[in-house]
C-alpha cells in the first residue's frame, strides 16, 4: 500500500489484509503455532519448525489444560536435537504457590535442584481432571546461546473440591549450552491429555 498516511476511509478493518516486508509498531509478539489437544494425546510438542534461530525469547499461552488422570503435574522437557533425545537431568526449579484452602489459606515456596523435568505447575497441590479444574497461564521461554535456558510460568487452577491455586514457577537447565533448544514437549506426569490449547509466539527484541 503506497500511502504516505493512512486515513480513516483508506482501510476497512472488517476486511482481511496480508502485510509483507517489515511492519514496525505492530507489536513484538508474533504468533508462530497453536496446538489444540484431542482426548488421548500424549503431549503438545513444538519442534524446530517453530523454535528457530530467529528468536531468543518465546511466549506461550496455556488455555484450559486438563489431564485424564487425577493428582497430576504439568511438566516440560527440552530437546537440542529436535526430539530425538529429551534432557532428563540438570533442571532446577523455584516455585511459589498460593492456595485457597478449605480450612486455611497458605503460601508454599518450593525449591529443587537436579530435577529430571520442569514441573510447570507447583507442588504440593496437584491438578485434578474435572472440567472445572483445568489450568490457564502464560510463560516466557529464554533460549539464547549465551544464557541458561529457562522458563518463567504464571498461572492458576482448581483442585480437590474447587480450591483455588495460583502458581509462579521458574525453571532452568543448569548447564550453559551454546546451542539453542529446538524442541519442547509439554505433557503430564501420568496419563494423557484430556483437553487444552497451547499457543506459541516469537518475541522480537
Amino acid at each position: 500500500m503506497a500511502l504516505i498516511k493512512i486515513k480513516s476511509e483508506s482501510m476497512n478493518l472488517a476486511d482481511d489484509y496480508t502485510f509483507t516486508g517489515t511492519v514496525s509498531g505492530a507489536g513484538s509478539h508474533e504468533k508462530l503455532h497453536s496446538i489444540t489437544a484431542s482426548s488421548g494425546d500424549s503431549d503438545w510438542t513444538f519442534s524446530s519448525t517453530y523454535l528457530t534461530s530467529t528468536y531468543d525469547k518465546y511466549f506461550f499461552t496455556f488455555q484450559n489444560i486438563l489431564p485424564t488422570n487425577d493428582s497430576n503435574y504439568f511438566i516440560a522437557r527440552l530437546s537440542f536435537d529436535n526430539g530425538v533425545n529429551y534432557k532428563t537431568t540438570d533442571y532446577k526449579r523455584v516455585s511459589f504457590e498460593g492456595q485457597e484452602n478449605n480450612s486455611a489459606n497458605f503460601l508454599n515456596a518450593n525449591y529443587s535442584t537436579g530435577d529430571n523435568y520442569m514441573m510447570i505447575t507447583g507442588a504440593p497441590a496437584t491438578m485434578g481432571n474435572e472440567t472445572d479444574e483445568a489450568f490457564n497461564g502464560t510463560a516466557y521461554f529464554h533460549n539464547t546461546t549465551t544464557d541458561y535456558k529457562s522458563i518463567n510460568f504464571m498461572g492458576q487452577y482448581h483442585f480437590n473440591g474447587n480450591q483455588f491455586v495460583g502458581v509462579y514457577s521458574v525453571h532452568q537447565v543448569h548447564s550453559n549450552r551454546t546451542d539453542k533448544c529446538n524442541n519442547i514437549k509439554f505433557y503430564f506426569n501420568s496419563g494423557t491429555v484430556q483437553s487444552g490449547k497451547i499457543t506459541l509466539y516469537g518475541v522480537r527484541q
